[in-house]
C-alpha cells in the first residue's frame, strides 16, 4: 500500500466437483480517493485439500511445458472438450462446507451414508513402505482394520482444517524448483475428523447440520456441531475436543498420552511439534452431546429439516419446519438455554413457541436482564509479572499457566489499521487445578493419524477476576456456578522452584485459598481483599419445574417459582468474606507443615434493602458493594419480568473508625437504580459507569453525594439499530473501554472540572464485525472508522504496546488506537498534554474545526486556540468570548480589523430573535471586559468599510462608548454620522440606533 493505492490481501477458497479444494492467495489494489477497483491478481494456489479423502479425484496431470496446451491450461492444463471430472459421490450430496472466522478452522461435513473412503487421508502423507512381512506392515495393517471399524455406525463426520498452519507448510515445502513446469501445491490434511452418532439426521440433507459455531457455553478449544435429531424432533448440540486441546504426540515415537509430566503449556509444544513435524497427524474423535431443545412445545407434530445460523451471532440458530420458521436461542451467556421463537404467519406478533410450562421451564426467559460473563478468560499479573516484566495468566486445560507478554507494535497505518493476534511465548504452568479429569482417553494410534475417545464435553475455562490489591485471584466458572480463590503471589513464586512441588517439602504455601459451589455471583469489594458471593444454599432446594429442558439452572436467574414463607433459608443470600494472609514466622510454616496462603474468614451476611418484595439476582464490586435485585410481582410468588432494582451497600463511618468488617454495619449509601447489566469504577473510585443495554451512564460518587453526569449509547453494529448489551465495561487512565459481543469502543469523558455542566461523552468504535456503507478507507481524521475484524465475547484487559489489548475465547487481540482523534483523546485523558500537542499540531488545517470541538468537549479548549490556526474565523472568536481569552481577540482585532470587520457584519443578521449582529457583540463583549481601545478601534474601523447595516451598529456602540468616555464617544458618533448617508430631506434617519 502507500498514498494512493490500498492493497488487501485476501484468501480465497474454491471447491471443485471433484472434491478437490484450493486455497489461493488474491491481491486488490483499490485507488484510495475514488474507491475504485485498480487490479485483481490471483497468485497460485496455495495449499490443496481433499475433501473426500481418497475417493477425491485428483486433477489433470501437468503436461509438457512447451506445449500450447500448458501454457493456456495453467497448473494442470486445459481441459478436452466433454472432459470433467466429477466424484460419483459429490454428485448425490453437495458439500457443507463452512468456516468460522475466529478461530481460523475451516469445517468440511460429510452425511452418514458417506463411504470410508471419503475420511480417509493416508494419500495427504508420504509414507514410508515397509516390507509385507515386517512387525510394521503388521502393524500397519491392524491400524486399517480399526480404522475401518471405527467408521462404522456414524450419523456423520466433520473434517477439520486449521489455517493457521497454511504458512507453516508451505514454507516446509522449500523454496520452487528451476524448472520451467509449475509445482503442484502440496496436500494440507485435516487436523481432526469427528464422528457424529447414529441418532441424527445428517443422512437426509446437508442443511441437517452446522459445525464449528462458536457457542458461548462450549470453550473454543473443543467443536460444536447443531443438527438435527433423526425424526427431526429435536436440535442437538454436540461437542468433542480439538487437538490443541489434546496433548500432542511424542516427537518420536508419534504416541499419543493422556497426562503429560511436562510443564508446558500445550500451546508451546503445539509450537515445538510444528517445527518438527510438517504435517501433523489426524485426530479422530467421537462427539459428546452438550444440550438438545424439543421443536414441539405448542406444535407437537414440528418436524424440522434443515438448520442454519451465523458465526457473527452464533447462539441463535434458525430452524425451518414443517410449522415453519424458528429462531432457537441456544444460550444464554455461558449457560444453555431452550427459548424458541417462531418466526411463521404476522411477525409482528410473533410469539414464544412453545406451552405455558415450557416458558415456565426455562429460567432464561424469566427475565430480559443478559447473563453476562463475569469477567475476562485473560488476566494482567500485577505483582512484578513474569520474569520483572508485564505477564497474562489463564487457564488450559485444567491448569494455570503464566506467560509473558511479547513486545509488538500494533499497526500505525491510520489508512488500513489492522488487527494483531498476540502469542502467548514460553507459557509456564504454575499449578493444576484440584479435582480436574482429562474428558477423553487415547484408544489408538497410527503413523498418520491417532484416536480418541471423549467421554464428555469439555467445561469452559473459568473468568478470572483479579483482587483489587492484585494478590488473589478468583476463578469463576460461571455455567457451574462455582469460583476458587488462588493466591497470586504463591502462584508466581513458582517460576523459581518445581511447578509440580505442590506438596513436596520445598512448597511450604500452597496457592489455593477457597473454592465453593452454588454461587450465582461473584465480587471483590473494598480495596482489602474482601469478597461477596451470591449463594443458594442448596444443591436443589427448588421443584423440578424450575430447571430448564436441559436440566441446568441458566445464568443468574433466579427460579420461576419461589420458596414457600417456611422455606426462606433457601432464598439467595450476599455473603461476606475477608481473606486472612498468613505470616511468614507461623508456627505451622516454621514446623515444615504446607498451608493455604491465606485463611476465609466469614463476615456474615448481608440484609438485602427491600427484604422479600425483591431478590438478589447479581453482584457487582467495587468501592461499593452493588447488589441488582428483581422485583417480586404483586402476589409474591413470581419474579417480574424485567423489572429490578439496584443498590449501593458501604460500611457506616463509625464501622470504618472501629475497623469493623462484619456484614451488619453494611448500609445502603446513594440512591437507587435501575437494573444495571455491568457496573466498574475508576482507579480513583470516584467515577463509576453503569450499563443498560447499549446505553452507559457516567455518576460521579463523592462523600455526599452520587450525581449523574451524562450518558451514551454505544451502538454495536453499523447496520443494525438493535439494543446490543455490553459484555466488558472498563476504565483505563481516564478513559472509558467497553465492549459488544462483536465489538469495541471508547467513550471519551467530557471536562470534570465544571460542576456546573453536563459531561459530554463522545463514543467512537475501534473495532467490529459490521463494516459501515461508506467503506472502510475513510479519508476525515475527525471521524475514527473502526476496524473490520471478527471478535468473539471481547473483554478489555490494558495498554500494550501503543493498542488495546482485550481478552477472547480464542486468544489476545491488539486493537489499534493510532487514529489521531482516538490517540489525542487517549493522551489527555492521562495528562501527557505534551504528547498530545504533538499530534494536535500534525492535524491537517481542514479538520482543525472538529478537532478543536472534540477538544472543548474534553476540557482543553486553551489548546484549541493555541494550537490550531487552521479554525475558522467564527469558531476563533467564539471560542475566545466563550472561554475569556480576550488578549486573542484583542490581538485579532488589531492586527486584521479591517479584515475581519466587514466579514463579521452579517453573523447574526436576518435570524429570528438574534438580538444583536456579531460585530455588536464583539464590541459589548469587549467593552464588558474594559478594553475600551478595541471597542473605538471597531467603530472608526466600521466608519472607514461605509456598510450601511455596520454603521448603524457602530452608532449604536459609540452611544455606548459615550457612557465611559464622553469626548472619545462623541467623536466618534460624529465620525460615523458624516459616514452615513442622508435622507431625502437632509436628515439622517435614526431609527433603530438606539435600541
Amino acid at each position: 500500500s502507500d498514498d494512493s493505492t490500498l492493497v488487501i490481501r485476501s484468501r480465497l477458497l474454491t471447491v471443485c466437483s471433484s472434491g478437490v479444494a484450493f486455497l489461493w492467495d488474491v491481491h486488490i489494489l483499490l485507488d484510495r480517493s475514488s474507491g475504485a477497483l485498480r487490479d485483481l491478481n490471483v497468485l497460485p494456489p496455495l495449499v490443496r485439500l481433499d475433501g473426500l479423502g481418497s475417493l477425491t479425484l485428483s486433477p489433470r496431470k501437468s503436461p509438457i511445458a512447451s506445449t500450447p496446451q500448458a501454457r493456456a491450461g495453467g497448473f494442470w492444463g486445459k481441459a478436452k472438450e466433454g472432459d470433467t471430472q466429477v466424484a460419483p459421490y459429490s454428485n448425490s450430496v453437495p458439500p457443507s462446507i463452512s468456516y468460522d472466522p475466529h478461530r481460523q478452522l475451516l469445517m468440511w461435513a460429510l452425511p452418514s451414508e458417506a463411504p470410508a473412503t471419503s475420511v480417509d487421508h493416508r494419500g495427504d502423507y508420504e509414507l514410508e513402505s515397509f516390507s509385507p512381512n515386517s512387525p510394521q506392515a503388521k502393524k500397519d495393517q491392524e491400524d486399517r482394520v480399526y480404522f475401518s471399524k471405527w467408521v462404522l455406525e456414524n450419523g456423520g463426520f466433520v473434517k477439520v482444517w486449521d489455517f493457521a498452519l497454511v504458512d507453516a507448510l508451505i514454507g516446509s515445502a522449500g523454496a520452487p524448483s528451476s524448472s520451467s513446469l509449475p509445482r503442484p501445491p502440496p496436500k494440507m490434511p485435516p487436523v481432526a475428523i469427528m464422528k457424529l452418532p447414529p441418532s441424527v439426521a445428517s443422512a437426509a440433507s446437508a442443511h441437517c447440520m452446522m459445525a464449528g459455531l462458536p457457542h458461548a457455553p462450549i470453550t473454543t478449544a473443543s467443536l460444536g456441531c447443531v443438527c438435527l435429531s433423526k425424526d427431526g424432533s429435536k436440535l442437538l448440540v454436540y461437542a468433542a475436543p480439538l487437538p490443541c486441546a489434546v496433548d500432542n504426540a511424542d516427537d518420536i515415537g508419534g504416541i499419543m498420552t493422556t497426562q503429560s509430566s511436562s510443564s508446558e503449556s500445550p500451546v508451546k509444544r503445539r509450537k515445538k511439534l510444528s517445527a518438527k513435524v510438517v504435517k501433523p497427524k489426524v485426530l479422530f474423535v467421537n462427539y459428546t452431546p452438550c444440550h438438545s431443545v424439543s421443536l414441539a412445545g405448542g406444535a407437537p407434530f414440528a418436524r424440522g429439516s434443515a438448520v442454519t445460523a451465523s458465526y457473527l451471532n452464533p447462539d441463535f440458530v434458525g430452524v425451518a419446519t414443517d410449522q415453519g420458521v424458528v429462531i432457537a436461542t441456544l444460550a444464554d451467556g455461558e449457560s444453555w438455554s431452550s427459548k424458541l421463537e417462531s418466526l411463521s404467519g404476522d411477525r409482528r406478533s410473533s410469539n414464544l413457541l412453545g406451552t405455558a410450562s415450557s416458558k415456565k421451564n426455562d429460567p432464561s426467559m424469566q427475565t430480559r436482564h443478559p447473563n453476562i460473563p463475569a469477567g475476562p478468560i485473560h488476566t494482567i499479573i500485577s505483582i512484578g509479572g513474569v520474569g520483572n516484566r508485564p505477564g497474562i495468566l489463564f487457564v488450559e486445560n485444567h491448569a494455570v499457566y503464566a506467560s509473558r507478554l511479547g513486545t509488538m507494535r500494533a499497526s500505525n497505518d491510520q489508512k488500513q489499521a489492522l488487527v494483531e493476534n498476540v502469542d502467548l511465548p514460553d507459557p509456564m504452568m504454575l499449578c493444576k487445578l484440584h479435582g480436574r479429569k482429562v474428558p477423553w482417553r487415547t484408544i489408538g494410534s497410527t503413523r498418520m493419524s491417532n484416536f480418541v475417545q471423549s467421554s464428555q464435553p469439555m467445561e469452559c475455562p473459568p473468568r478470572l477476576i483479579s483482587s483489587p490489591s492484585g494478590r488473589y485471584l478468583c476463578l469463576y466458572w460461571g455455567g457451574k456456578k462455582r469460583y476458587e480463590i488462588l493466591h497470586a503471589g504463591s502462584l508466581l513464586a513458582r517460576e523459581l522452584g518445581p511447578v509440580n512441588a505442590l506438596d513436596g517439602p520445598g512448597q511450604q504455601v500452597t496457592p489455593y485459598v477457597d473454592s465453593g459451589s452454588n454461587v450465582l455471583s461473584f465480587a471483590w469489594v473494598g480495596d482489602d481483599d474482601n469478597f461477596a458471593i451470591l449463594r443458594r444454599q442448596h444443591v436443589d432446594p427448588f421443584p423440578s419445574d424450575s430447571k430448564s429442558q436441559d436440566g441446568d439452572l441458566s445464568g443468574f436467574s433466579i427460579p420461576t417459582t419461589l420458596p414457600s414463607k417456611g422455606k426462606q433459608g433457601t432464598r439467595p443470600q450476599v455473603e461476606l468474606f475477608k481473606l486472612a494472609e498468613v505470616k511468614v514466622d507461623a508456627v505451622e510454616l516454621a514446623a515444615g507443615a504446607s498451608v493455604a496462603a491465606a485463611t476465609t474468614v466469614s463476615l456474615g451476611s448481608l440484609t438485602v434493602r427491600g427484604g422479600d418484595r425483591v431478590v438478589p439476582n447479581v453482584l457487582f464490586g467495587g468501592p461499593a458493594l452493588c447488589v441488582g435485585c428483581l422485583s417480586m410481582s404483586s402476589d409474591r410468588s413470581n419474579a417480574s419480568n424485567g423489572e429490578g432494582i439496584a443498590y449501593f451497600y458501604s460500611r457506616k463511618s463509625s464501622a470504618i473508625e472501629k475497623h469493623d468488617e462484619r456484614a451488619s454495619v453494611y448500609m445502603t449509601i446513594g440512591t437507587s437504580i435501575p437494573y444495571p447489566d455491568l457496573v466498574t469504577w475508576d482507579e480513583s473510585g470516584q467515577l463509576c459507569a453503569v450499563s443498560y443495554g447499549s446505553r452507559v451512564a457516567l455518576y460521579l460518587s463523592e462523600e455526599s453525594k452520587f450525581i449523574l453526569l451524562g450518558s451514551v449509547r454505544v451502538v454495536g453494529s453499523e447496520h443494525y439499530d438493535a439494543e446490543v448489551p455490553l459484555i466488558s465495561l472498563k476504565f483505563i487512565h481516564g478513559v472509558l473501554y467497553c465492549s459488544t459481543k462483536s465489538s469495541v469502543h471508547v467513550i471519551f469523558l467530557g471536562n470534570l472540572e465544571e460542576d456546573d455542566t453536563v459531561c459530554e461523552l463522545d463514543a467512537y468504535t475501534i473495532a467490529t464485525d459490521g463494516v459501515p456503507l461508506y467503506g472502510i478507507d475513510n479519508p476525515d481524521l475527525s471521524s475514527p472508522v473502526p476496524v473490520i475484524a471478527a471478535l468473539t465475547q471481547p473483554h478489555i484487559l490494558a495498554y500494550h504496546s501503543g493498542g488495546l489489548l482485550v481478552s477472547t475465547p480464542c486468544g489476545l487481540r491488539l486493537l489499534p488506537l493510532s487514529h489521531p482523534i482516538i490517540r489525542i483523546g487517549t493522551l489527555l485523558a492521562a495528562n501527557l498534554t505534551d504528547r498530545a500537542r504533538k499530534w494536535i499540531l500534525a492535524i491537517p488545517k481542514a479538520e482543525h474545526d472538529n478537532l478543536a470541538h472534540f477538544l472543548i468537549r474534553r476540557g482543553h479548549a486553551d489548546l484549541a486556540i493555541s494550537y490550531l490556526n487552521g479554525l475558522s474565523l467564527e469558531t476563533y472568536i467564539d471560542l475566545c468570548m466563550r472561554y475569556e481569552h480576550t488578549d486573542e481577540l484583542e490581538h485579532l482585532i488589531d492586527a486584521h480589523g479591517s479584515e475581519i470587520i466587514p466579514e463579521i457584519c452579517d453573523w447574526g443578521r436576518g435570524e429570528v430573535n438574534s438580538g444583536y449582529s456579531g460585530y455588536f457583540a464583539i464590541g459589548i463583549y469587549m467593552l464588558g471586559k474594559g478594553r475600551i481601545g478595541c471597542a473605538k478601534r471597531l467603530v472608526a474601523e466600521a466608519a472607514e468599510s461605509g456598510v450601511r447595516e455596520l454603521l448603524a451598529d457602530a452608532m449604536k456602540l459609540a452611544t455606548f462608548i459615550s457612557t465611559v468616555d464622553l469626548p472619545d464617544g462623541h467623536a466618534l458618533l460624529q465620525k460615523v454620522t458624516h459616514a452615513m448617508d442622508l435622507n431625502a430631506n437632509g436628515h439622517l434617519a435614526l431609527v433603530n440606533i438606539v435600541n
